[in-house]
């Protein structure tokens, strides 16, 4: 799925010691040695998908996209995926283009942004400053000098999955929300607004219309991963509906996949 971890560079010595800690849990977590991106005021570092996956790292002369998650535009993922992001005008983006749960950072020429899909289902840590920045909740913890259970997040956490909002089971972090996108600029952060309706409208359209409109939807997203790799794609069956249902989209696009 990749990671990506950004710190504000302070001091050579502390910027230097967070991204060689940050690397040693990522490496913990499975990954390989990251790509490093220098920014004006920023660092960052990119770990690439563990076990394979679309492409999650874009060079150009104008830019630069670094990926964790897994995203469509158009409907193509991978390379293209990342030049259409990197060619939007953010801060806004245009989320009927848009698919996947992901955390993107995107370089436009002198401009800096870090964005989540629609409904921050993939989820980048920060601290209240902002300085810190992570995929890794265990690598933001060891970025910050000392972290401290929130009683609310712990009781959310336990009781409900995860912590509602924006909150993690530490008080120091939280998660950047659907609503925000946060530019990096050399001052610091700055944090741009969005409006996203994230439930829709009620449709009043026969029950076999919607069922017909959700599977369109389904196989639209199963049809963008088989575009990229074929029947070079693993499904894992656990004997539940979700993962019946994954497997069946993706035979229904053309895909035959390896089971596991």
């Amino acid at each position: 799925m990749a990671g990506l971890f950004i710190v504000r560079e302070t001091s050579p010595d502390k910027t230097e010691t967070r991204l060689s800690e940050a690397s040693l849990q990522f490496a913990r977590h499975g990954f390989g040695d990251p790509a490093r991106i220098r920014l004006p005021g920023w660092r960052a570092l990119h770990f690439g998908p563990i076990a394979g996956g679309p492409q999650s790292l874009l060079h150009r002369e104008d830019g630069t996209v670094a990926l964790a998650g897994s995203v469509t535009v158009d409907g193509v993922t991978g390379s293209q995926a990342l030049e259409r992001l990197l060619d939007m005008h953010l801060p806004d983006v245009d989320w009927s283009r848009v698919d996947g749960q992901f955390v993107a950072l995107i370089r436009q020429r002198d401009r800096v942004f870090v964005l989540t899909d629609y409904f921050a289902a993939f989820q980048m840590f920060h601290d209240a400053g902002c300085s810190v920045i992570s995929t890794s909740l265990l690598a933001a913890v060891g970025a910050l000098p000392r972290v401290s259970f929130s009683p609310q997040g712990v009781y959310e956490y336990a009781f409900n999955v995860v912590p509602i909002g924006d909150d993690t089971i530490f008080s120091e972090l939280r998660t950047l929300g659907p609503e925000r996108v946060m530019e990096l600029t050399p001052d610091g952060p700055a944090v741009h607004h969005t409006a996203r309706r994230l439930l829709p409208q009620p449709d009043a359209l026969p029950l076999s219309e919607r069922v017909e409109r959700s599977r369109g939807v389904l196989l639209d997203a199963a049809r963008a991963q088989v575009t990229e790799f074929g029947d070079r794609i693993h499904a894992p069956l656990s004997g539940g509906l979700d993962s019946r249902l994954v497997l069946a989209a993706l035979r229904s696009v053309g895909s035959s996949p390896s089971l596991y």
